[in-house]
């Protein structure tokens, strides 16, 4: 490659095929590649808080890869959402009914602690949030993007698959913020992938089960 931007590019976003016969060997720095592997592509992806692999497209045609294969993950260094987050974010979201209120829970590398953080409103309405995002100190990371629907139930908008489609991080949802259970919908965002994460009826406020804790 002779132009400098095809090879930043590359250094950026390397493509590696997962060995057949050898040792696959994880990423050890923060960045991301995509995996080639007998049954098609994988997004490797490692954050501070994050390491994940996920399928991310099938192979064209009758071509076989003389790869291997990897099986996909997802690994918090968190382990999972402290429950007392949860019920502090839903706390908040019924307290600005009506309107709907967004946050994050922000990761400290340094620490390894997790907190929740409200982001200051510039205009919110019963469908609708427009909001500052808060600057971060170093080591600091948004682990989950999460606001309310108020009233309405749980659901990823046009609106949010657009935000979310450069970002890496878990988005939550929350729904029908004034009853009992309210909705839930929590997915992992990796560059363009979305990834749901499923949770049972039954765990408190419907919540993130796979990563959530008491």
């Amino acid at each position: 490659m002779s132009d400098p931007r095809d090879v930043a590019l590359a250094k950026s976003f390397p493509i590696l095929g997962v060995p057949r016969f050898g040792t696959f060997e994880p990423l050890t720095t923060n960045g991301q590649r995509l995996l080639v592997t007998a049954s098609g592509f994988f997004l490797e992806v490692r954050r501070d808080w994050l390491y994940a692999v996920q399928p991310c497209g099938i192979p064209l045609g009758m071509v076989k890869y003389p790869f291997g294969e990897i099986l996909p993950v997802t690994q918090l260094s968190f382990g999972k959402i402290p429950r007392a987050l949860v019920e502090q974010f839903i706390a908040i979201a019924r307290n600005a009914l009506p309107n709907e209120v967004a946050g994050a829970i922000v990761f400290h590398a340094n620490t390894g602690k997790l907190e929740l953080r409200i982001f200051e409103s510039l205009q919110a309405s019963k469908a609708h949030v427009r909001y500052a995002m808060p600057s971060l100190a170093p080591g600091e990371h948004i682990a989950v993007d999460i606001h309310s629907h108020g009233d309405m139930p749980a659901f990823f908008s046009a609106v949010d698959d657009k935000d979310d489609s450069s970002a890496t991080k878990l988005a939550a949802v929350v729904g029908c913020v004034g009853k009992d259970q309210p909705d839930v919908e929590v997915r992992l965002c990796l560059s363009g992938l979305f990834i749901p994460i499923h949770y049972a009826q039954e765990q408190l406020n419907h919540a993130f089960t796979s990563l959530y804790s008491e």
